[in-house]
């Protein structure tokens, strides 16, 4: 979901003419109300849900509660804590011989930055009361191996799942620095004449674990993602 333009710009038209609902899902209430706000339709809404915990209450929706024919799933799994549980929503969410389309990066870069930073001074004193978790899941050398076992643990069938090393390209380090602002969930914690220098040690962060390079401007994030089709079986 994030702030829905995604759903709507780029999930919207792969679509049948005929589909009955598309449904974005964020962890986050402002993002989902951001996407009610400017992109929701007869046939296009969104709603709250934290994909890692217990969605039971979910599933009691009767709009939701037949499950969905497709799922597709950019840049979420990596925030997972608990991917076993993820995974068994997921399951949980598709209608037999429904599918779902994941791709997320398992070297989780942004995520390694914010728990570095969050122990280096000045900052770790506005950080003191938050942790930076990061899941156990995938961190080993055979990220696609691993997760496979947990699709099938899951009662999945395994249509397609690749691992793809590329970089992530961004126009400029302005624009990266605005992602790493809009995917910090504790940014707030920073007071706001100290966001530009905190931004600033994100990048140089980045740089020094070698997963950033700038080449003629642009800013050039180096990422290992998880390409997988999968299916619930009839």
């Amino acid at each position: 979901c994030g702030p829905g333009d995604v759903t709507t710009h780029v999930i919207k038209p792969w679509l049948p003419a005929d589909y009955s609902l598309l449904l974005g899902l964020d962890i986050s209430p402002k993002m989902t109300l951001h996407g009610l706000t400017h992109h929701a339709d007869d046939r296009v809404t969104f709603d709250t849900l934290d994909i890692g915990s217990d969605i039971s209450h979910f599933m009691l929706n009767d709009k939701y509660s037949g499950g969905f024919n497709k799922i597709i799933s950019f840049y979420v799994m990596n925030w997972v804590r608990d991917l076993p549980t993820g995974v068994r929503n997921l399951f949980k969410l598709l209608k037999p011989g429904g599918q779902a389309l994941l791709m997320f990066p398992v070297n989780r870069n942004f995520q390694k930055t914010y728990r570095i930073i969050s122990d280096r001074e000045p900052w770790k004193e506005y950080f003191k009361n938050v942790t930076r978790n990061i899941s156990l899941y995938l961190n080993g050398e055979e990220p696609c191996r691993e997760f496979q076992d947990i699709l099938k643990d899951s009662g999945f069938e395994i249509v397609k799942c690749e691992t793809h090393q590329k970089h992530d390209v961004f126009e400029s380090v302005s624009v990266l620095k605005e992602l790493i602002e809009s995917l910090d969930q504790y940014i707030s914690c920073v007071p706001s004449e100290l966001k530009a220098l905190y931004l600033d040690e994100c990048v140089q962060v980045m740089t020094e674990m070698k997963t950033l390079e700038i080449d003629d401007g642009k800013a050039l994030v180096s990422v290992t993602k998880i390409v997988s089709v999968i299916k619930r079986p009839k």
